[in-house]
Order: structure tokens, then sequence, then C-alpha cells
């Protein structure tokens, strides 16, 4: 049997994320996720606030324990705009394991890949993104997560 995702549920902690501002599609081979963010943005400096964070935690279920150990590719999807002295700062927590989230280029739309390495008998996996910006007025800094997209590497 091929591995397959199930659903997606969401941690008690996470911060503009849950299933009222949030999209999930599973594709109907179970083979992918993805999880579309409304309003996983952190502002700072556009008013009195001066940080700002957001977090998101996930779990992703799979339909049955994968068989053999099995790799899948991760990717997030966002954008940072910021001005001079304001600061960014971001993580994802993929298996309790922290990671830099890295979106390469300011004022674009970027992506940050990961594979991971699921055990034989996993049925789930969990993720946590976590992103602070820090701006004084009249800086800004905005940390925008846009999506987040799970697939099978070699699906068979």
């Amino acid at each position: 049997m091929s591995p397959a995702f199930k659903n997606v549920t969401f941690g008690k902690k996470s911060t503009h994320s849950g299933p009222a501002n949030t999209k999930t599609t599973v594709v109907p081979d179970g083979s992918a996720i993805s999880v579309l963010f409304d309003k996983m943005q952190a502002q700072a400096g556009m008013t009195k606030r001066s940080s700002h964070r957001i977090r998101c935690d996930l779990t992703l279920r799979l339909v049955s324990p994968v068989e053999t150990p099995t790799e899948i590719l991760l990717d997030v999807r966002g954008a940072i705009i910021k001005t001079n002295r304001s600061t960014v700062s971001l993580t994802i927590l993929i298996h309790k394991r922290a990671r830099p989230l890295i979106f390469s280029e300011p004022h674009t739309k970027s992506c940050s890949r990961f594979v991971i390495n699921l055990p034989k008998g996993a049925r789930k996996f969990s993720v946590s993104i976590f992103a602070t910006a820090r701006a004084k007025h009249p800086e800004s800094a905005i940390v925008a997560i846009d999506s987040l997209d799970v697939a099978f590497r070699n699906p068979q």
C-alpha cells in the first residue's frame, strides 16, 4: 500500500492559523497535501506595535502507518518585507528539530524546501512554524507565510 495523507490538525497554541482561516487540500490519491494560510502574518512598526509573533503547529496524519522508511518533501512559501533597521526571524520545527526558515529575497515571494525522513511505522508527523517581526515606527517589518506543501518524494 502506498503511503497517503489523511488530514491536518492544528495545535492549541497556533495563532492566525486553524480551520477557520486556512484551506487544506489532499490530492485524491493522498500523495500530497497543501495548507493555504489566509492570515499568517507578523507585522511590526506600522502602528505602536514594535514586535509581533506568529506560530502554527500542525500535525499531518497518514491513512495508515508507512511500511518502509519514506522521504517527503516539505515546501514553505512566504515573503518578507522590511526596512533597513527592522528585523525578522523565522524557524521551522520538524520532528522536534529546529531549522531556519529562509526566504531568499526580501520583498519577493520565496520558498524553503526540506526533505524529511519518516521511519517505518510512522502514522503522523508534526511541523511548527514560528515567525517574529521587530521594528520601531517609522521602520516596518512584515513576515507572511502563504502555504505549506507536503508530498511523498517517490510515490509508488
